[in-house]
C-alpha cells in the first residue's frame, strides 16, 4: 500500500470518527407522554418539568380572529434563557395544525397563546427514563 493511500485512510478514520462524537447520548425512550386535550393557557404556563421526547402537538383556533402560540424547552441553553424550538406561529382563524416535532428531546416543556379560551390543544411525546 502506498503511503499516499495509507494518510488517506488514516485522515478519513479521524474525520469520521470526530464527526460522530456526541455531546450527549439521547435517553432511552419511555411510556407515552401526553398533555389532556383542553384550551391553551393565555399565560405562560408548565406543560412538564421532565426530559421528555416531543413528538406532536394538534391545534385548533376556534375562534374568528388570529391567535399566536408559543413553545419553549424549559432549559437556559440558550444565551441564558429558555429555547423556543419552534417559533412563535400565527394560527389562522378557525384553522387547525397538526404539527410533527419529529421526537425531539426537550428539558421541560412551556406553552402559551396569546388569547385564552381560543385554541384547543394536545402535545403528544414519550418520557425518557
Amino acid at each position: 500500500m502506498s503511503i499516499k493511500k495509507l494518510l488517506l485512510i488514516t485522515l478519513l478514520a479521524v474525520v469520521c470518527a470526530s464527526a460522530q462524537t456526541l455531546t450527549s447520548p439521547a435517553p432511552p425512550r419511555g411510556n407515552t407522554w401526553y398533555t389532556p386535550m383542553g384550551y391553551a393557557p393565555n399565560a405562560t404556563t408548565t406543560l412538564t418539568a421532565s426530559t421528555i421526547y416531543l413528538d406532536s402537538a394538534h391545534l385548533a383556533n376556534t375562534t374568528g380572529s388570529a391567535v399566536t402560540c408559543a413553545f419553549l424547552d424549559k432549559t437556559t441553553n440558550c444565551n441564558g434563557s429558555a429555547c423556543q424550538f419552534w417559533p412563535t406561529i400565527s394560527i389562522a382563524a378557525n384553522t387547525v395544525y397538526e404539527v410533527s416535532f419529529g421526537g425531539i428531546v426537550v428539558s421541560g416543556v412551556t406553552w402559551s397563546c396569546s388569547t385564552s379560551n381560543a385554541v384547543v390543544a394536545q402535545l403528544k411525546g414519550a418520557l425518557t427514563f
